[in-house]
């Protein structure tokens, strides 16, 4: 089985400036797991555990959906926040809002993500059905229950980029010091144009 999602990546320029930002922020105040530039992304729809069998299948109808779709503009940071709450995070991120230049191709992407996953079998939680979709970039993990300095709130990574691929990543185990988080099993260009 593999743990799967579709996703944008974040450009590497801008993820370096956003970690830097974040080691900033949280550096001297515990212990948190920062995520490397590489690592950044925008989820489109978690897929969960799917059998390493379906993958072929699941890469071809992902070909037809994200055929000839345009890129949005992304804009990262300005809302810092935590899942599932500030008093209990367990994951850190910067919001993620869609420039009103390209203003629903950000919502064509994930609804064409969540095609794929429809037609392969993949059912949304009652929960993931209930809950808005919040576009986002996980940053960092909280470790030993260490407290979020309320600096981080405030995070400074007001970033723009325009994603060039929809990538369907695999979700590795993670062990204390291992590299990468993700890996890359397939993406599809996306076509960059102005608003």
């Amino acid at each position: 089985m593999k743990r799967l999602f579709f996703g944008l990546g974040v450009d590497p320029a801008v993820g370096d400036r956003v970690v830097r930002s974040v080691h900033h922020t949280l550096d001297g105040e515990g212990e948190f797991a920062v995520y490397a530039a590489e690592d950044l992304h925008v989820t489109l729809v978690f897929l969960g555990a799917v059998d390493e069998a379906q993958v072929p299948e699941i890469v071809r109808t992902a070909t037809q959906e994200f055929r000839a779709l345009a890129a949005p503009e992304l804009r990262l940071g300005g809302c810092a926040d935590a899942f599932p709450s500030r008093d209990r995070p367990r994951a850190l991120f910067a919001g993620v809002r869609e420039s009103m230049e390209t203003s629903g191709r950000l919502d064509v992407l994930r609804n064409r993500a969540l095609q794929v996953g429809l037609s392969h079998g993949w059912r949304p939680s009652r929960e993931e059905r209930s809950r808005a979709y919040r576009p986002h970039v996980t940053v960092a993990r909280p470790r030993n229950g260490s407290r979020v300095p309320e600096e981080f709130w405030d995070l400074d990574a007001e970033r723009r980029w325009v994603p060039v691929d929809v990538v369907l990543y695999e979700s590795l185990a993670q062990r204390e010091g291992e590299e990468p988080r993700y890996r890359v099993l397939a993406s599809w260009p996306l076509a960059v144009q102005p608003g």
